[in-house]
């Protein structure tokens, strides 16, 4: 742990105007179904976000790295990470560990240069109890693919909801073990492929 906690990590940066050109110029354009490269407007760019968070969620076919663009920088409370095929890995692993993970979005809004998005991470215990997260999302973006993402919600709510929600996923300090987890996925690029392959060839993660 301590020799992952020292290896560089990416710069923070608020929304500013290098992470995040104006809008006008950088959704792409309108041509067919809203999609990267081709949102053209911030209400198209919401109803791709939404549709790819509806369940059941296609974690390899929702999140390519092409979604990206090569320096994206992507901020949340665990960690922040750059470039588009850890950004894709990153939401790839969260939706193969957590299948029936979800995501509901209520509301957007839009300025020059970015997006922000209100939404919430959606899950159903074994009891069918409904678990929801909010999050707050600030989006910006270059030619037409994201280049910028901030995340605010609540660290220890998500993971406790995790937990309630996938009991069987955990053991002993669980709370811990999957902090650790999605630090790691950030963190660690061995780490984050190792456990990558495991859920794809075996629906597992590998032990920490």
């Amino acid at each position: 742990m301590e020799a992952i906690a020292r290896k560089p990590a990416c710069e923070f940066s608020e929304p500013t105007e290098d992470c995040c050109p104006p809008l006008a110029e950088n959704l792409g354009n309108d041509e067919g179904k809203p999609r990267p490269g081709h949102f053209g407007t911030a209400k198209r760019f919401n109803q791709w976000v939404t549709r790819i968070w509806e369940p059941p969620v296609h974690p390899l076919k929702s999140f390519s790295p092409n979604d990206f663009t090569p320096g994206c920088l992507m901020i949340d409370p665990f960690s922040r990470m750059c470039g588009a095929v850890r950004c894709s890995r990153y939401f790839q692993l969260l939706f193969l560990a957590f299948p029936e993970l979800s995501g509901k979005h209520y509301s957007w809004a839009e300025n020059r240069n970015t997006i922000l998005v209100y939404w919430a991470f959606f899950m159903k215990t074994d009891a069918n109890e409904t678990i929801v997260v909010p999050s707050i999302d600030i989006f910006g973006f270059k030619d037409g693919r994201v280049n910028y993402r901030l995340a605010a919600f609540d660290r220890v709510a998500l993971t406790t909801a995790l937990i309630r929600a996938y009991p069987q996923r955990f053991i002993g300090n669980a709370a811990a073990t999957l902090q650790t987890r999605l630090w790691l996925w950030q963190a660690d690029d061995e780490f984050a492929i190792q456990d990558h392959a495991a859920l794809v060839k075996h629906k597992k993660l590998q032990p920490l």
